[in-house]
């Protein structure tokens, strides 16, 4: 039983206090840093007060801090290994979805209930999202594909995105299989598994 216990509080997935803590105390320092900023902004003190001396210090060092705690975080993230396969099949539903210059209500409700079904953590969500706002390079994209399996695998997470209803979908799924090399066999029943 307390063994149980013990493993429960430090498996994959668990918390860090420290960690935890840490990130707050750069939220707050963060948090001191642009009220004054603000403040310097408004003329409530002197211009140019945290472009020097013990401000410019702090404000690197919030900066550090966070900088930091990002490597930390995906260090214990991907300790056991980066999960390529998934980040590249999740690119794939992030460019695909983007395909026609935006997304639409369907195209976020698929993105948003594969990130649920994935039970990534806030960082992990808050990756994908990030994505939402990049452009997705399809020759990357492809290269990832390392097996004839893995392309199939993210043209498949591509295609469940989006039901492309815009020529610019079209041409982004087209280019996509084109890149990854799939046979238009293949693609057709890609296609179709997406329809059924």
């Amino acid at each position: 039983m307390e063994m149980d216990q013990k493993h429960a509080r430090h498996g994959p997935g668990a918390r860090i206090e420290l960690i935890d803590l840490a990130r707050g105390a750069a939220l707050a320092a963060m948090a001191v840093y642009h009220f004054t900023w603000d403040m310097e902004f408004f003329s409530y003190v002197q211009a140019g007060t945290t472009a020097v001396g013990g401000w410019k210090i702090f404000a690197r060092c919030i900066a550090s801090s966070f900088l930091f705690l990002v490597g930390v975080s995906l260090f214990l993230a991907h300790r056991d290994g980066v999960r390529w396969p998934g980040f590249w099949r999740r690119l794939a539903m992030v460019g695909a979805a983007k395909a026609d210059g935006h997304i639409d209500a369907n195209e976020q409700k698929r993105l948003f209930a594969e990130v649920e079904r994935l039970g990534l953590d806030a960082e992990a969500k808050a990756y994908i999202f990030d994505l939402l706002t990049q452009d997705v390079d399809l020759y990357d994209l492809a290269r990832s594909a390392t097996t004839p399996e893995q392309g199939a695998e993210i043209y498949l997470a591509a295609r469940l995105a989006i039901d492309p209803d815009q020529p610019s979908e079209r041409a982004y799924l087209d280019a996509l299989a084109t890149r990854l090399g799939l046979p238009a066999d293949l693609r057709a029943q890609l296609d179709g598994a997406r329809q059924a």
